[in-house]
């Protein structure tokens, strides 16, 4: 199923929409988490957040009813962890923010470089940025998607490092890659337990993310 528009005279409007992705190629890597916090640090922003990622439980509804989720999409009888109905649901979204004169949409993937992922890429102006945890093997998983998306002609507009200690192992990475490196967030069980870094040890480094995140939305 192609990513296209009941009506052709969408187009134009639907062009105007940019799509802040979320993605990685590894579960449990705080996501979902960087996600959620996007969401409330934009709330003076007009928006819409969706957040396809089914495999993590974590419901998002009670933290900001700006979000379509994994669960609403579900009990609209959309099989989300199928592409072609993930790519249905987006669609339907699509228009309807035409119709809300909604242009910024924030997205959060499943694990992994999906068919949707690529065609969100190919129909809307994107910002993409890769989110992962700190260790060598994050490295390589960094280095895979780059190769894998430069071979699809997508950029990775950012990066994130998550559960930090000491050694930042993305950072190098990232710059050998010529990528922006946005950040890193420590772990910090407080987050863990209520998933919101306002008021945590970590809202210091979120605070920078956003504002580098934030201008590039400019």
């Amino acid at each position: 199923m192609e990513l296209t528009l009941q009506r052709e005279d969408k187009l134009e409007e639907i062009g105007k929409i940019l799509a802040v992705n979320f993605f990685s190629l590894k579960q449990e890597v705080g996501k979902k988490t960087l996600f959620l916090n996007l969401l409330l640090s934009a709330e003076g922003r007009k928006y819409i957040g969706v957040d396809l990622d089914f495999f993590n439980p974590l419901d998002l509804k009670k933290y900001t009813k700006r979000v379509i989720t994994w669960k609403d999409l579900i009990n609209l009888n959309f099989k989300i962890w199928r592409v072609k109905e993930r790519l249905f649901a987006i669609r339907q979204i699509l228009e309807d923010c035409v119709q809300r004169k909604i242009y910024l949409m924030f997205i959060n993937f499943p694990v992994g470089i999906s068919e949707d992922f690529l065609k969100i890429n190919a129909f809307l102006k994107c910002i993409n940025v890769y989110v992962d945890e700190s260790n060598e093997k994050a490295g390589f998983r960094l280095m895979r998607a780059f190769n894998w998306l430069k071979y699809e002609k997508i950029d990775i507009n950012g990066v994130i490092e998550c559960f930090v200690s000491e050694k930042k192992y993305l950072k190098k990475i990232a710059d050998k890659l010529g990528v922006d490196y946005l950040g890193f967030i420590p772990f910090d069980e407080k987050v863990k337990n209520n998933l919101v870094y306002k008021g945590s040890k970590v809202e210091r480094e979120w605070e920078k993310i956003w504002e580098k995140l934030n201008s590039k939305l400019l």
